[in-house]
This record gives C-alpha cells, structure tokens and sequence, in this order.
C-alpha cells in the first residue's frame, strides 16, 4: 500500500549566489533537491544532493512529495493555512538566510515570524484525532525565527558558553562568532533516539554513531536559550542550542543538512574575499569541507516525522 502523499510548503528565505543559483534557479530548490535526495532508499541518493535537482518532477512523484516554494522574501508569500482537510499541508519549512532571525523591524521577517506564531498556536488549539495538523521543520535562519517565535532570545554569538575558567574565557573571545563548514554536533539523549533511535536511515558518517551528528554550518548568530517545552536534540562548543524537538509539532536544526560541498565551498569563497573570514579561519574551514557529513541522516528523519501519526 502505498505512503500517503506529503504536502510541504517551503518557506524560501534568501537567494544563493551565482554558482548555486546557476545549478538550482532559486533558494528554495535547494531545500527541494535536499528532501527529495532523502526520500530515495537508492545508494545513490547521496549523490543527487551533491549533483542538483536531476528529474524533479518525476523524482518528486516517486517520493511521494507534494512541494511548493513560497517567495516570503521578495513577494510575501504565505501558504494558506486555512485549507479544507483534504488539501491540508503536512509540513512547513523555512530555510536558512544570510538575513538577521533577531532582526526588530525588517517587515518580511516580522511577517515570518507572526505566520510561525499563527502556526503555533493553530498546532496547540487542534485536536490530533480529528484534524491534519501542520508541522514545523526549521533550519538554521528557520531555527532561530521558531525560536523567536516561541519566546526565545536570538542574536550574535556573542556569548562564552562553555567557560570553564579564565584562559578558555580568553581563549573564547579571540575566537571567531561563526561556526561554518562540517562540525560535529553533540547529540542530547533526545537527540540520539530522534536520528538514529528510531530511524531506518542508512549508516552514519559519525565516529560513533548516535554520539554525534556531522553537519554542514553557517552561522554567526545564535539562539540564546531553549524556549518552554522544548527537547534539546544537541550543541557544540560555539553553540548551545543546535535544535529543537516538540514531538508531533516542531523540529529544528542549527546546522545545513541541505548544504553540500559544492554550496559551501562558494559561501567560504565568497565571504573570505569579502574579508568576513580571514585567511587562517578561511583555511580551516576549506580543510573540512569535503568531509562526510549526515545530511540525508537528518532529511530522511525530518520526513518521518512528517510522516508521524
């Protein structure tokens, strides 16, 4: 019997640069690629997201996706969350963005963030037995606008999280706010169960699977604190809340599972010309950016958790 089709509307936050843009046409698509690459069982599902969008169409048809890319940026667009039941979305994703989640008076983002509020509070107001409800997917930029949503402080890592004594705090401060490239993330006990306890996803590139998760970063801003009621899925010494659980309701990540080599080998290339990383961090960061990561890991987890009754 086949899987009911997912309905999920992609909330599209930013535009890429050339390169990317060139490969994929729009931000969105490349969240797009990212699901459907997770939603094959094939060996070579990994490669479709390195190498771009393939046959859409039919990939998404085989998938068993219904995907739709809302310009939120530049248009305004917002998926009607009103439908009747039958045509009911499964899942909402926002993207990530070089924009400020914390940002108090760009209208697009105030927009964002009170559709993510509305979308909260219609999750928390529906009854499960009787009623499709509307999920939350997050990623990075996505992350921090549901976090703000929920009440939670966002802004610039500006804070020493691990400080243990005076010369890591001295250590810390000369270190750079941006976490970018592949880097491990320490999963909660939360964390462990939701990726790799109960997942049917193929093997993990992490040393000791269900410890860590290896994910693509890109980010210098932070959100502060876990909002009420949220399961903590993991952090990293630059960042502490690296992503959000609500069973049934919400799941975020800090980190870039739709990124790929490709995408973040530009972002590093262009923000190290632009001086935003200088020449050692630019170095480092280039070192690791070929290294395997658990992109698909996380795609495939997002989708059962689509999927979950």
């Amino acid at each position: 019997m086949a899987s009911k089709t997912l309905r999920i509307a992609i909330l599209e936050c930013d535009t890429p640069l050339p390169r990317a843009l060139d490969r994929y046409k729009r931000y969105g698509a490349i969240t797009k690629s990212f699901l459907l690459a997770s939603a094959s069982p094939s060996p070579s599902s990994s490669q479709s997201q390195e190498n771009g969008n393939g046959n859409v169409d039919k990939d998404e048809k085989r998938a068993e996706l219904d995907i739709s890319i809302w310009d939120v940026v530049n248009k305004g667009e917002f998926p009607n969350l009103e439908d009747d039941r039958e045509e009911a979305l499964d899942g909402v994703v926002i993207t990530g963005s070089k924009w400020n989640a914390w940002d108090p008076s760009e209208p697009w983002i105030l927009n964002l963030v009170s559709f993510t509020q509305k979308l909260l509070h219609l999750q928390s107001s529906q009854k499960p037995q009787t009623q499709t409800q509307c999920k939350i997917i997050g990623i990075c930029f996505g992350h921090q606008i549901v976090a703000r949503a929920m009440g939670a402080d966002v802004g610039r890592n500006d804070r020493n999280l691990h400080n243990e004594d005076e010369e890591k705090e001295e250590e810390e401060e000369k270190s750079s706010p941006w976490e970018v490239s592949v880097c491990a993330v320490q999963l909660s006990e939360c964390g462990r169960k939701f990726f790799f306890g109960n997942s049917s996803s193929s093997s993990s590139s992490s040393k000791r699977v269900g410890e860590t998760l290896s994910i693509f970063q890109m980010h210098r801003d932070i959100v502060y604190d876990y909002p009420p009621h949220v399961q903590p899925l993991g952090s990293s010494p630059r960042c502490e809340v690296q992503g959000m659980y609500v069973p049934g309701r919400v799941i975020t990540v800090q980190g870039h599972p739709e990124f790929n080599e490709e995408i973040v080998r530009e972002i590093l290339e262009v923000r190290h010309a632009q001086g935003i990383f200088g020449d050692a961090e630019y170095e480092e960061a280039m070192g690791r950016v070929g290294r395997k990561h658990d992109g698909l890991v996380v795609g495939r987890r997002m989708l059962e958790f689509l999927r979950e009754q």
